[in-house]
């Protein structure tokens, strides 16, 4: 075992040794300068495993490790490794690495690497078993990065933020000895984004990229039943929020965010025997757009371009069947919902120009079909369709346009072209 508290301008501290010498043990190295640094290294009873470096220079920095090492010799390589260091003022870290009973086979079974400039940084990660990962850079001023990894299975972390007021914070916990959690959050210029990154279970991934002030980013993600879950968050700009909930055994989300005051959110409940996808495309300002997806096959495709604009999509694909939707809006202020159920082929497509224009989708059917195109200003199209091989197609161009369509069962089809202004169209099946 070996314990090291210091304190002051600069120390070197090397113990190694223990019953078995046969392989590296404990290794801690400390270097400071300057002001009141401090730095406390406490490692276990190793069987060839932890490792500490710590390097600080400016004033008032703080680094704490503590590392319970069990590499179980015989081949082990490196149960727990932690490197610190520190440049600036005021910077603090805290480290705290288990490795419960580690295999040999294991690999870096909890490593940490913070690399800290600049004033008030502060970063916490906490690793207990097997397989833990985690980097964290910062730069800039005041920037918060916290990072617990439990146990099981491979975690990898990276949290990269510069410039002020940054936050992120990541948990990941592997169900099982192949288990892989992988988090990358990335947040450059500009100051005060926030991200946050739950993962649990098997196979899931996370990517935030922010760039721009006062972004929002959440994803939790649990891939309990197997499966291989991912998300991607991209956000330019400022005063974004994106939320990504998924769960199940395969779901894939990516939402980019451009312009201002955009939100995003996405949940997605998988039961296999298909992948479910989400796309969310947002320029401009001000538009919002949700998507719900559960089942076994469904695909959302939304996008966005000019300002305040609503979109919907609610998916529920069973047995054998698959959903798909689409919708495009540009210009401003038009509504898109879209509630598609199925055991067999469905697909539902909205674009809408120009302003105030409002489309309606609800299918729950067969091989239905919906096509909405909507062009001019305040146009208004409702479809629903129940069951059956169903189509309904609408344009309308002009303005001030009404159709509703309903079709129940059976073999339906219905065709409404509009232009001009202020035409009403209904139809019943």
């Amino acid at each position: 075992m070996v314990r090291i508290l210091l304190a002051g301008a600069s120390a070197l501290a090397v113990m190694a040794g223990s019953a078995y010498a046969a392989g590296p043990s404990n290794n801690s190295s400390i270097t400071q300068s300057m002001d009141a640094n401090t730095a406390s290294v406490e490692q276990s009873m190793s069987r060839w495993g932890s490792e500490s470096t710590i390097d600080q220079g400016g004033a008032s920095n703080t680094a704490d490790v503590d590392q319970r090492d069990d590499g179980r010799a015989v081949g082990s390589v490196a149960a727990n490794s932690s490197l610190i260091t520190q440049s600036g003022d005021g910077n603090g870290a805290t480290v705290v690495q288990s490795s419960i009973d580690a295999a040999n086979a294991d690999i870096a079974a909890n490593t940490s690497s913070i690399d800290q400039s600049g004033n008030d940084n502060v970063a916490d990660v906490a690793q207990r078993g097997q397989g833990g990962n985690s980097e964290v850079f910062q730069s800039g001023t005041t920037g918060v990065a916290g990072v617990e990894q439990v146990e099981r299975g491979q975690k990898f972390s990276t949290i990269i933020q510069s410039d002020d007021g940054q936050m992120a914070s990541v948990y990941q916990n592997g169900a099982g000895a192949t288990a892989l959690l992988v988090s990358t959050i990335d947040q450059g210029v500009g100051p005060a984004n926030m991200a946050t990154v739950s993962q649990v279970g098997y196979d899931a991934s996370s990517t935030i990229g922010q760039a721009g002030e006062s972004n929002t980013a959440d994803v939790v993600q649990n891939s309990r039943s197997g499966g291989v879950l991912s998300s991607d968050i991209s956000q330019g700009g400022m005063l974004h929020t994106a939320n990504v909930i998924q769960s199940g055994v395969e779901a894939s989300s990516l939402i980019e965010q451009t312009g201002e005051t955009q939100v995003a959110y996405v949940e997605q409940m998988s039961s296999g025997r298909g992948p479910l996808s989400s796309t969310i495309l947002q320029a401009d300002m001000l538009n919002s757009a949700s998507v719900t997806q559960m089942g076994y096959l469904a695909d959302s495709m939304i996008s966005q371009s000019g300002d305040q604009h609503i979109a919907t999509v609610t998916q529920d694909s069973r047995g054998n069947g698959s959903v798909m939707s689409s919708i495009t809006q540009s210009g401003s202020v038009n509504v898109a919902n879209v509630k598609q159920r199925s055991t067999g082929e469905v697909s539902s497509s909205i674009t809408q120009s120009n302003e105030m224009n409002e489309a309606s989708v609800d299918q729950d059917g067969f091989d239905l079909a919906s096509d909405i195109e909507q062009s001019g200003l305040g146009n208004v199209a409702l479809v629903k369709q129940a069951g059956g091989a169903m189509t309904s197609s609408i344009a309308q161009s002009g303005d001030l346009n009404y159709a509703d369509v309903e079709q129940t069962k059976a073999a339906a089809m219905s065709f409404i072209d509009q232009s001009g202004s202020n035409n009403t169209a209904t139809v019943r099946q």
